[in-house]
């Protein structure tokens, strides 16, 4: 009995451990997944992920990532600028979970080897500081200095060791005293304890006036020309520009006749040089890539202008709400700075994800213990793609609470549709006629000329434009099942099945089959004919078979219909109308190409 109730309470725990884990991955709170695939390109192994999902778990957005093979064999896939709501971040690595068709739940892989953070060594970035040196700022410039210094000490000991970051420093007060205190060069151990000596030895303007626009202006230019002649390194992606501008009061130096000059109806902030840089100036994209322009700014504490008027109007030169950072005081300065280096950091932070090389499947990566309490009832959604959502992960005690926004997640693809054009050419072979009598007709001309009217003649070809539109369904990864209806000048419907096969990716093929017909209408009959037939009348009843290949979304193919054509000829002379019925094997060749709008292929 003893025994008996030991082993009770033996399958009791192992039973429950079983559902606490189905759990733990079916209501992760944290968790990333996807569909992971293995196919062979040229004999060469190619590890797929696609449906990316995610939820409090936010990346650089990707219909399919492909995955790295290490040295000892191990696959991963490396999600770019990942970031989380999670309180601890990263730092205790995700657990790997394979779904299980027969079973129909989630076993973690204990063998596999957690997701971790890295950085990416690849990346390069150029990166001007500007900063405001006028004389108004005071005693707070030691403050200044003291939170340049430590963002140039976070990109050179986190993310720039190998000097893939360059950077450039701008001093500024007014446009004569405006100078590149160090020109833009890559930021490493040698470079980094330059750039802080030279942000230490700078020295206050003797003016009051503040050239803010013009200080910018100059830093988009440095960039703009140093990017030119920048030499990527093989394995090496440019990832963008950034300027990051200090000041401390509005512009009022910047001026430039060539720009234009103010007047007095001008607002006092946004002036034609205001509007000139940020409609011509920031819009600019250094190497192919967007400029994005981060702006700290503190209400001098002398200015008698509108405290919302002026941070309203330096908003308007950061590349969004969220690159404006306005501070009270220079008390928060080093705070503001740290959190604009902290989001420049995060642009290298990855997350590698290891799978097992030999299982295909749903799988599953979660993050910490903890489970959502309600149930999670999976419903349709319109299909979206992940949205990397920039937000600091390691926050400093002194920050102000952020709200994150969750990643949207992917549903499965389950339709397809789209739409084909084309031309070509209807023809019709030999009419055999049906008289009245089993001779040819004879006819008499308006000049009293006799004529023959034969029982067979050669038919005509006439041009053909076609429209259609498709609509299917997924039925595997690499096929696609539905049907098409077209419509051919004039008045010719067909409809069939088809299927579009191959790689989602690349090349692929496409195959139809259907009928086409056509209702009577009005056809040319052949030229020397024209002068007694006033009129011929036409059906058609067609097998169709269509061909062709596909790329990525973009389909064409040749299609064919041959069948019979069923004809009616009616001729009238001197009040008297005699009718004809015969037939003849015709077809239909029409070139087309088509364009799957459902944006389903698997990039």
């Amino acid at each position: 009995m003893k025994k008996l109730i030991q082993n009770l309470v033996t399958s009791l725990f192992a039973l429950l451990f079983v559902v606490c884990a189905y759990s733990q991955a079916e209501k992760a709170k944290y968790y990333i997944e996807g569909n992971y695939e293995i196919v062979s390109d040229n004999h060469q192994l190619v590890y797929k992920l696609y449906d990316i999902k995610s939820k409090n778990i936010s990346f650089s957005a990707a219909d399919t990532l492909y995955g790295i093979t290490n040295e000892d064999e191990t696959v991963y896939f490396e999600f770019e600028k990942a970031q989380t709501t999670n309180p601890n971040g990263f730092k205790n690595g995700l657990k790997f979970w394979r779904w299980q068709k027969k079973s129909q739940e989630w076993l973690e892989d204990s063998e596999i080897q957690n997701a971790e953070q890295s950085f990416s060594t690849n990346k390069v970035m150029s990166i001007v500081l500007i900063l405001d040196c006028s004389k108004s700022i005071g005693s707070d410039f030691a403050a200044l200095q003291e939170s340049a210094i430590k963002f140039v000490s976070t990109l050179a000991s986190k993310v720039s060791k190998n000097g893939n970051v360059h950077l450039g420093l701008i001093g500024f007060s007014t446009m004569k005293n405006t100078q590149t205190v160090v020109p833009l060069q890559p930021l490493n151990a040698s470079t980094a304890p330059e750039i802080i000596d030279a942000i230490s030895n700078m020295q206050l303007g003797t003016a009051n006036g503040t050239a803010l626009y013009y200080a910018m202006h100059k830093g988009v230019e440095m960039i703009d020309s140093y990017v030119e002649t920048l030499r990527i390194n093989d394995g090496e992606i440019y990832d963008g520009s950034s300027i990051i501008s200090f000041t401390d009061g509005y512009d009022n130096s910047s001026i430039d006749p060539s720009i234009g000059l103010p007047n007095d109806d001008d607002d006092m902030l946004r002036t034609p040089y205001f509007n000139y840089l940020k409609r011509n100036i920031l819009t600019q994209t250094p190497n192919g890539k967007p400029l994005d322009s981060y702006l700290i700014a503190v209400k001098g504490k002398d200015a008698n202008y509108n405290k919302a008027d002026f941070e309203g109007a330096m908003q308007e030169l950061s590349s969004s709400k969220e690159h404006f950072y306005p501070v009270e005081n220079f008390d928060l300065l080093q705070g503001e700075f740290q959190k604009i280096a902290d989001r420049l950091v995060d642009k290298w932070k990855n997350l590698k994800c290891y799978v097992p090389r030999s299982f295909v499947g749903k799988v599953r990566w979660t993050l910490g213990n903890e489970i959502e309490t309600q149930t999670i009832t999976p419903t349709p959604v319109t299909e979206t793609k992940p949205v990397y959502v920039e937000m600091p992960v390691e926050q400093e005690k002194e920050q102000e609470p952020i709200t994150y926004v969750e990643t949207p997640s992917r549903p499965n693809r389950i339709f397809f549709w789209g739409f084909h054009t084309g031309f070509g050419f209807e023809a019709v072979a030999k009419f055999h006629g049906e008289w009245s009598e089993n001779t040819d007709l004879q006819v008499i001309g308006n000049n009293g000329e006799t004529y023959y009217l034969p029982q067979k003649y050669n038919g005509v070809a006439t041009f053909k434009y076609s429209i259609g539109a498709d609509l299917g369904a997924w039925v595997m990864p690499n096929w696609e099942l539905g049907g098409y209806v077209t419509y051919h000048t004039p008045i010719l419907i067909s409809f069939g099945l088809q299927t579009l096969f191959g790689n989602p990716e690349g090349w692929g093929g496409y195959i139809g089959l259907g009928y086409n017909g056509g209702i009577f209408r009005k056809c040319p009959v052949a030229y020397k004919y024209r002068d007694y037939i006033d009129m011929q009348r036409i059906n058609s009843s067609a097998l169709e078979i269509r061909a062709g290949v596909k790329y990525k979304n973009l389909y064409a193919f040749l299609n064919c219909a041959f069948g019979k054509w069923n004809s009616q000829m009616i001729y009238e002379n001197n009040g008297n109308v005699i009718t004809a019925h015969g037939h003849g094997t015709g077809c239909i060749m029409t070139v087309n190409v088509g364009y799957n709008f459902s944006s389903l292929i698997k990039k």
